[in-house]
């Protein structure tokens, strides 16, 4: 029986681990990605296991929406597609920084759920989307745990079923189609990297840093060529918040039997991809020349002394020597033909195009029901 990875558990880190289906999926390759020739339309082709499903009252594909752009993007679409419906770009927040960017709330339930509960009540209004659809969530990976709460209480009281929640991280290997590699997402405000091999996202990889599209380009402006910001805080090994820095650190805890595999198969998506496309030519480069001894001397020429008091250091040091094996490995592979920003929707949605189907059980994809309908 072919088997496929799987996300488990809802919000979070969430590892990936391998699961058996029922007796007749067809919907899988020999391989054990999904092959997405094969995933077509339609709620029927659940074969012998769908009984209880369709009982169950969710034999429709669910709706899958993606939490993106550092919370202020909506992508909406119906699982078994392979792109997302409609985006919906900024809305408007209460408070707005000094620099006149919006700002989300943290740790305030309430004030989650006033601005999440109106606009997704447009949103299901506007797209005439049915309330008994259950939905899938994809968010990223540093959501605060009031959103999750604010976001549950907002389709309990539109009348959604039952919730699921998936890390974007953890779920783009499935719209790629690759068993081993690195899923390297940048976002609006910070970028993460971590390790899959086997259908195992190896959660002892997983690296984030503070260095996403905003923190190369102030405002709300679009960027399309490289600058010296995207050096410094991209390409900067010095840097222990640069990316560069998070990718060798990514690597340097892989285990070493994986380490080539995995530098083989760099996969760079996200928001900041699709105004920035030269990113992954320019850091796959700076890796290799890092992994090869190589420095940047008119980087180094260029940056200015420090004047402020030596501090104690909080990072330990890449060691390259372990790494230099691999210059040679070093590859990134491209999304097309998926655009950067929607890896991870995809993979949501072939996900739940086998599983909404299969899991009678509710085995595999971790629902969390509607208060009222508990058992």
């Amino acid at each position: 029986t072919p088997r496929t990875p799987v996300p488990s558990g809802r919000g979070g880190r969430s590892n990936i681990h391998l699961a058996t289906p029922g007796s007749s999926n067809r919907r899988l390759r020999s391989g054990g990605i999904l092959s997405s020739r094969n995933i077509i339309s339609g709620s029927g082709g659940g074969g012998s296991g769908g009984g209880s499903s369709a009982a169950a009252g969710y034999e429709r594909p669910p709706i899958v929406l993606e939490w993106g752009g550092g919370g202020l993007l909506l992508r909406v679409g119906y699982a078994e597609q392979f792109a997302p419906q409609h985006s919906i770009p900024r809305f408007t927040t209460s408070s707005s920084s000094s620099d006149g960017s919006k700002e989300l709330p943290k740790d305030d339930v309430e004030a989650w759920y006033a601005i999440l509960s109106p606009l997704l009540l447009q949103v299901w209004d506007q797209l005439m989307i049915q309330t008994i659809r259950r939905v899938i969530c994809v968010h990223d990976s540093y959501m605060p745990r009031a959103w999750e709460r604010a976001i549950r209480q907002c389709f309990w009281n539109m009348g959604v079923p039952a919730l699921a929640f998936v890390n974007n991280v953890d779920i783009i290997p499935l719209s790629m189609g690759w068993k081993r590699g690195m899923v390297i997402h940048v976002g609006q405000h910070e970028a993460h990297c971590m390790a899959h091999v086997d259908g195992q996202a190896l959660s002892y990889t997983y690296q984030a840093v503070p260095c996403g599209y905003s923190a190369v380009v102030k405002g709300n402006g679009i960027e399309t060529n490289w600058t010296k910001d995207m050096d410094r805080q991209w390409l900067d090994e010095t840097n222990p918040n640069s990316l560069i820095f998070a990718i060798l650190k990514c690597l340097e805890a892989c285990p070493i039997d994986i380490r080539r595999d995995v530098v083989h198969h760099l996969v760079f998506c996200g928001d900041a991809l699709v105004c920035c496309p030269t990113l992954s030519w320019n850091a796959t480069n700076r890796l290799a020349q890092l992994l090869r001894g190589e420095t940047n001397p008119t980087a180094a020429a260029e940056k200015e002394p420090e004047e402020e008091e030596p501090h104690m250091a909080t990072t330990i040091p890449v060691s390259y020597a372990s790494l230099a094996i691999l210059a040679d490995s070093v590859r990134a592979i491209s999304t097309a033909p998926l655009r950067p920003d929607h890896v991870a929707w995809v993979g949501a949605s072939l996900w739940a195009a086998v599983w909404y189907h299969q899991d009678d059980q509710d085995a595999f994809i971790k629902w969390i029901f509607a208060p009222n309908e508990e058992e």
